[in-house]
This record gives structure tokens, sequence and C-alpha cells, in this order.
């Protein structure tokens, strides 16, 4: 016998959407050195090579933006973002290929997961200023 489908209430859905959060994010617990020995002796798959690669320069550029003065607290949360980033560049794949509402679901996880990290670190949005006429006229010169 079959049991019968039962309708999730929300907070059932949100529970169960955190439960998998939280598996995703114990799940991204590989160094960026095991990515890399995994990459040299072929265990990684073809197709997440080039992830791979864009996360350890990931890597390397927010840990530059922290300078010397990087706490080991920061430097972990740096290291989960760029993994973060391997999973989430990974989903959206899955979701190009099959558009599948769970790996869209996943993918906006990840991303608030990536977010929520940066935001850790000292993420903040900088304005820039702007010429008017600066702007125009290298606009004008484009034409």
């Amino acid at each position: 016998m079959t049991k019968p489908v039962k309708n999730k209430s929300p907070e059932a859905r949100r529970r169960a959407g955190q439960r998998v959060r939280k598996r995703q994010v114990q799940e991204a617990r590989v160094s960026l050195s095991d990515i890399r020995r995994l990459r040299y002796f072929g265990q990684v798959s073809d197709s997440l090579k080039p992830l791979a690669s864009q996360v350890e320069r990931e890597l390397g550029r927010l840990l530059a933006d922290k300078g010397d003065a990087i706490t080991e607290a920061e430097r972990t949360i740096i290291e989960d973002v760029a993994r973060l980033g391997l999973l989430m560049r990974a989903e959206f794949a899955v979701y190009l290929r099959t558009g599948e509402r769970e790996a869209a679901a996943s993918v906006r996880a990840l991303a608030g997961e990536r977010r929520a990290g940066l935001k850790a670190v000292g993420l903040e949005r900088r304005v820039k200023e702007i010429d008017l006429h600066a702007y125009l006229g290298a606009k004008g010169g484009e034409e």
C-alpha cells in the first residue's frame, strides 16, 4: 500500500528547505587543497574542472581583498564562501540543463548562504562617483 500524499504546510516546507540547506553546507566541507588534489589526480569530473579552477582563483581574490590582517575565522568563512560558489555554479549548470525547480531553489539557497558569508567578512555596497560630463563625453566618443 502506498501512503496518501499529504499537502505540506508552508511551515513544513520551510523546515524541509532549512534541512536541505544545512545538508548542502555540511557537504561543502571540502578544503580547496582537496579540490586541487582531486583535480590533479583526475578524480574531478571533466564538467567540474573549470569550476574548480574558478573557485581557486576566487579564493585568492577574496583573501587578497582582506589583506594580511585576516583572522582564522574570516579565512574559514571565505573558504566556505568559495566552496559554496563551486556548489552553486554546479547546481546552476544542472538547472540550465534540466530546468528543474529544485535546482533553481538550491541555487537560490546557496546564493543566500554565500551572501551571508560575504556579509560576515565585510561585504558592503560602495557608491561610485560619476561625472556626468565625462560619461557623456566618453559615450559621444564611442559613436
